[in-house]
């Protein structure tokens, strides 16, 4: 929608000048008056149509705002959606620049033409304002359609009806679907396995892959504490592998019995001894120097890979 601009130095607009000073007075105080109309054609129900005036005045002669026209309705098929004023310096002045939006709401049965009503604005202060008025702009509206409409039989342009709808193609969409549903109730079987939740929450326990757990939690505390409650968690594993309280004279009875833990035989004699020098001799110091953090810890992770192993 292009604008076509409309320039007019008074002679397109009617100059009302409210001062005792006469026609020549009031020209000398408005240097200009440019009035800008988009297209006078083509328009229809709904358009919006924007109106632009510029004025040029001196700078003793301000626009009063209350001269501007309200939004809203301005008669059954016109309505002023918007007013807004710009004001800027000019030579000589102030520039001013109204830009009001219209809408149409009327319904033309044929190519009619409608118009906009004058604006009038007023410059200036009591006896000296004067008032600035456009002229009316013409306009023509066309109808969305004809009043009487062409037999669809006989011209292709007339209106048909609606087209069907058409399904959209989804196999493939569907074919992803299934791919990614099947994945995630994989992945979901082999967690619950893995954390002994049902299905398989009746199948062999696995306390050294908790007492792994427990001792690199207690290994980020790294106090004689700590370490005391880490010796604990192995214990409590190899009592409840072995079914009864495991000593280090069983250590042999027990390897023997569990042929995926015989690579952990060495380990499993400094961890008794550490234990013994720990909870039998006060010794804590002595048992962290022979067995330290890093050892303890491995010697958790390999037993828990042995249990992993086991039938």
């Amino acid at each position: 929608m292009g604008m076509q601009w409309i320039y007019a130095r008074f002679a397109p607009v009617l100059l009302a000048l409210a001062c005792a000073a006469g026609p020549r007075a009031g020209q000398a105080q408005v240097h200009g008056v440019e009035v800008q109309a988009p297209r006078p054609a083509g328009w229809m129900t709904g358009d919006v149509i924007p109106l632009r005036m510029r004025v040029a005045v001196d700078a003793a002669f301000p626009l009063q705002r209350a001269s501007l026209p309200k939004p809203g309705p301005l008669n059954y098929w016109l309505e002023l959606r918007s007013v807004d004023v710009q004001e800027r310096a000019a030579a000589g002045g102030k520039e001013y620049l109204v830009a009001l939006d219209y809408q149409t709401f009327y319904v033309p049965l044929d190519v009619n033409t409608r118009e906009i009503p004058a604006l009038a604005l007023t410059f200036g202060q009591g006896r000296d304002a004067l008032q600035v008025r456009s002229e009316p702009w013409s306009f023509s509206m066309s109808p969305l359609r004809g009043v009487l409409m062409p037999d669809a039989a006989k011209t292709p342009l007339a209106l048909r009806p609606d087209a069907a709808s058409q399904l959209l193609p989804v196999d493939g969409a569907l074919r992803l679907t299934l791919a990614f549903a099947g994945a995630s109730t994989l992945l979901l079987i082999a967690l619950a396995w893995h954390y002994a939740a049902w299905p398989f929450h009746e199948r062999r326990a696995r306390p050294f892959a908790r007492a792994l757990r427990g001792v690199r939690a207690a290994s980020r505390d790294g106090s004689p504490q700590a370490y005391r409650q880490a010796l604990l968690h192995l214990h409590r594993a190899f009592d409840a592998a072995a079914g009864k309280r495991l000593l280090a004279a069983d250590v042999a009875e027990f390897l023997a019995a569990r042929q995926a833990f015989g690579d952990v035989q060495g380990d499993l004699v400094a961890f008794f001894q550490a234990s013994r020098r720990v909870f039998f001799a006060n010794e804590d110091a002595r048992a962290m120097d022979a067995m330290p953090w890093p050892s303890l810890t491995g010697l958790a992770a390999r037993l828990a890979a042995a249990e992993r192993r086991m039938p």
